[in-house]
């Protein structure tokens, strides 16, 4: 598990219903825009405790071209919704509490530590998509 460091930017998860088989593509929608994010784009991704509250949630962090996206998108978008989504299946949909110019995000809501390893599986996972329901 990695440590996180010290954050000024936050996007608080409305809700998450991942799971590890709908691990595949993974792809960032704003209202305006969205990304497709390949493997060596997503560089490091983990679960942690987010202060002050202690809570379980989530941690990624994107290359350079990614980063930019989303400094862009985040910047634009405060207040608004921001998709994560794996074989075009939302898995979370937070939204964006500031802008996010450091290339890192944190995905917090009340997530047990269970739910946030879950989210993770799904965004990290190598699993096939298979049927889109």
């Amino acid at each position: 598990m990695r440590a996180p460091g010290l954050w000024a930017f936050l996007i608080c998860a409305l809700s998450t219903s991942a799971s590890a088989q709908d691990a595949g593509p993974l792809r960032l929608n704003s209202p305006s825009d969205s990304i497709e994010v390949g493997s060596e784009d997503l560089v490091d991704a983990w679960t942690f405790h987010a202060p002050p509250s202690g809570q379980p949630a989530v941690g990624l962090r994107f290359s350079a071209d990614v980063a930019d996206w989303v400094a862009q998108e985040t910047s634009q978008h405060v207040g608004e919704i921001i998709e994560i989504a794996v074989c075009g299946r939302v898995v979370t949909a937070p939204v964006i509490q500031t802008p996010i110019t450091a290339g890192e995000i944190a995905i917090t809501g009340s997530f047990t530590i269970q739910e946030a390893q879950d989210l993770l599986d799904a965004i990290t996972g190598e699993g096939s998509c298979g049927p889109i329901s």
